[in-house]
């Protein structure tokens, strides 16, 4: 996601002169103590979720109602069947300019019965 600037601007009381490389992190957004108060911990009852995970405006990805939807309905089976989940070890990040997230995270629960 690199672009090289067309003229000189500001930017987060940054100056950008013409002909920088600016590189764009998604997954920083989403991580953004501007946007998110704990920006750096899993909140998976935040609220507001304004995260751009599918962009937005004309990089928006169009197939991200049909993948929320996959995700939803993977989660609610996924989810709904453990029980006494526990953290193992510390997860492991993702070393990546791309993709932000977790590489690992171990955990143990017990399998309960399918609900619903």
């Amino acid at each position: 996601m690199r672009r090289t600037a067309r003229k000189d601007a500001q930017l987060g009381g940054k100056t950008i002169r013409q002909g920088d490389k600016v590189v764009m992190y998604f997954g920083s957004a989403n991580r953004d103590p501007a946007q998110f108060d704990r920006a750096d911990q899993l909140d998976l009852a935040r609220s507001p979720l304004d995260h751009i995970a599918f962009g937005n405006g004309p990089h928006v990805c169009l197939g991200q109602h049909i993948a929320r939807i996959e995700i939803d309905a993977m989660l609610v089976e996924v989810l709904s069947r453990m029980e006494e989940v526990e953290r193992t070890a510390p997860p492991e990040w993702l070393a990546s300019n791309f993709i932000s997230g977790p590489r690992t995270m171990p955990v143990k629960f017990r399998a309960g019965p399918r609900r619903g």
